[in-house]
């Protein structure tokens, strides 16, 4: 495992500089975009599952369908829910609950900023999305360069409670090992930690939660923890998981 993420820059990936060509303008879309799948006219992309070493498997994100012009459309599944006890993972309708497609909501350049009950921002004239939050839940993506899939995450979980405040923060490194004929990643390998964090270092990272950081020192505080979990130097930082996860998807495309 690296020692601690480098700091990296966020390029200037605006619109005029995808729709590069008719053809490419009606295959990289924002929604696209947002649901990583940016090589192809994808029609249909599917939930990400992910299985631990000890076989463990657990859903990872949501799907999306979209049509010909590249648009998350009234089709995409609902949210997925556990409904038994061997860990099989069932949508609403199957589970006899009744969805309703509530379609993304958008900013004035087209970029989802609110899907399946989360939010999301944007740096800039970006189209990848850098955060997402749900309530005290939040994830920071990273991203290499011009690759619109993302190289790390980190995930932020506080939660109060009238008697106690914990802090839990995860951190995923990605390692893309299979893509589709399109050039779609459909395999990636996942490295996780996860700490929690009391006393004085849930005080000192407790700007992590904060949706407004600014995004230097949001990398400084990355790379201070990202040492501090390394060296076991801080015995407020508790290493309480640590695991690698295959991450697996499907992407269907129209003719």
């Amino acid at each position: 495992m690296k020692n601690y993420i480098t700091p990296f820059v966020f390029s200037a990936f605006i619109f005029a500089g995808l729709a590069c060509s008719h053809k490419s303008a009606q295959q990289i879309t924002p929604d696209r975009v947002f649901m990583d799948v940016t090589h192809g006219a994808v029609k249909k992309v599917s939930p990400i599952y992910g299985v631990r070493e000890d076989s463990t498997a657990c859903f990872i994100r949501d799907g999306a369908m979209f049509t010909a012009d590249g648009i998350i459309c009234n089709d995409t599944a609902g949210p997925w829910i556990k409904c038994d006890e061997e860990g099989i993972w069932y949508d609403d309708l199957e589970c006899g609950n009744p969805y309703y497609y509530n379609p993304p909501v958008r900013d004035s350049l087209g970029r989802v900023i609110e899907f399946y009950s989360n939010n999301y921002s944007y740096l800039a004239q970006e189209l990848r999305p850098v955060f997402c939050w749900y309530s005290s839940f939040m994830e920071h993506n990273i991203y290499n360069g011009n690759s619109l899939s993302p190289s790390d995450m980190y995930i932020v979980d506080r939660v109060d409670t009238d008697k106690e405040t914990s802090m839990e923060v995860w951190r995923k490194q990605y390692k893309y090992i299979e893509n589709d004929s399109q050039g779609n990643w459909i395999r990636r390998k996942s490295t996780v930690t996860i700490v929690e964090l009391s006393g004085e270092a849930m005080e000192y990272y407790a700007p992590l939660c904060d949706l407004g950081l600014p995004l230097e020192t949001r990398i400084k505080l990355e790379n201070e923890l990202c040492l501090e979990v390394e060296n076991k130097s801080n015995k407020n930082i508790e290493i309480t998981s640590d695991f690698v996860e295959i991450e697996t998807r499907e992407v269907e495309y129209y003719e």
